[in-house]
């Protein structure tokens, strides 16, 4: 069935809702997605049968996926505020224009040795320099309670973002001075690559309003730009430049693939014996998700990014390429890897846009 990566992908969004809105059911949908899987490859004689079967295990995958994740933290950002001691590693680091906002993993409550958390959001002072990515620290910390619910009526709900990443406590470093680097991150290139972004990002934030500019239309950074700068994007309806990315990579892979064709075309014995349009292809492919790396991995980079993979796989398999399943399978590797992406208006926008594109497109076609 043509429609069978479309279906998959609304599924298991469908899934990803209703595990956010009942946690409780999360371990119910994960023996039903266990068992419509199980139909799924005994129905494999009779497709629409096991397309259907496949559909509610993606359902009930996404269902248990974020409904265990939420059912988990939320209760845990509800207990009382404290004063604690703990260590952890640093997973995600966001230079914010006031504060350093980091996420820990693999936390361990020091003192007072009660169990925690192992996923915290930590803040801190935006002035105090900010430990590198993949560091395990020492900090003394205070939680604060985030209960369910917005705080004033109309206002925003605190808790369940949260709790869709996994983060099971709110945190603010009680003395960011004395934070210790226990240990060091270790020899990771994608870890590498992340903090020589962040240094990057300081280093052009030091160089006034151009340089914060650049900070956000090459990586991805936002954060730097004084507030008349990102409504005066918003008045002329180009804020969406700031983000990086369809546009940011298909300038990277379309430079890359032109560098590198020319340079395979060149040599003559690699382009007698390989393709090297489809060489140029691999590299474009490399290229650009480094340069998605690079830019900090938002959603929209992501989402052009599986797209991009899914032309390539493609060509390499030479069969012909669908937009619309591209679009598919590019949702359902983001949501897989980031659920909460499912509420962030930046990814629903950007999946919008495509959409409309690929719709207009298709009718235009069959005209």
């Amino acid at each position: 069935m043509r429609a069978l990566v479309p279906l998959l992908a609304a599924s298991f969004a469908a899934g990803l809702a209703l595990g956010d809105g009942c946690p409780a059911s999360a371990k119910f949908a994960l023996v039903g997605s266990l068992g419509a899987l199980t139909l799924a490859a005994s129905l494999h004689r009779l497709p629409r049968a096991c397309a259907v079967a496949a559909c509610v295990a993606a359902l009930g995958a996404g269902a248990g996926l974020l409904g265990a994740r939420v059912g988990a933290a939320l209760p845990q950002l509800g207990a009382p505020a404290r004063d604690a001691v703990i260590e952890g590693r640093i997973v995600r680091s966001d230079l914010l224009p006031s504060t350093t906002r980091l996420e820990l993993e693999g936390v361990r409550w020091v003192r007072p040795e009660r169990a925690g958390p192992s996923r915290i959001e930590l803040r801190f002072e935006a002035g105090a320099s900010a430990p590198p990515i993949g560091a395990t620290i020492r900090a003394a910390v205070r939680t604060r309670e985030v209960p369910e619910g917005a705080a004033n009526p109309g206002g925003a709900e605190r808790a369940h973002p949260l709790a869709r990443r996994g983060l099971g406590a709110s945190a603010r470093s009680i003395a960011p001075e004395l934070m210790q680097i226990v240990e060091l991150p270790g020899h990771n290139p994608s870890t590498s690559l992340a903090n020589r972004r962040l240094a990057a990002i300081s280093v052009l934030r030091g160089h006034g309003r151009g340089g914060a500019l650049l900070a956000a239309l090459s990586l991805g950074d936002q954060a730097g730009l004084p507030e008349r700068d990102r409504r005066a994007w918003a008045a002329l309806g180009i804020a969406h430049l700031l983000s990086v990315s369809g546009l940011h990579l298909a300038l990277a892979a379309a430079a890359a693939y032109a560098l590198s064709a020319r340079a395979f075309g060149r040599a003559v014995r690699l382009s007698a014996r390989f393709d090297s349009r489809r060489l140029a292809l691999a590299v474009a492919l490399v290229a650009a998700a480094l340069y998605a790396l690079l830019a900090g991995a938002a959603i929209p980079a992501l989402r052009s990014l599986a797209m991009l993979a899914c032309l390539v796989a493609a060509v390499a398999l030479r069969r012909p390429a669908h937009a619309a399943h591209a679009l598919a399978s590019a949702a359902l590797l983001v949501l897989a890897l980031d659920p909460a992406a499912l509420f962030s208006p930046a990814a629903q926008l950007s999946f919008a846009a495509t959409a409309g594109l690929v719709l207009g497109r298709a009718c235009v076609a069959n005209r």
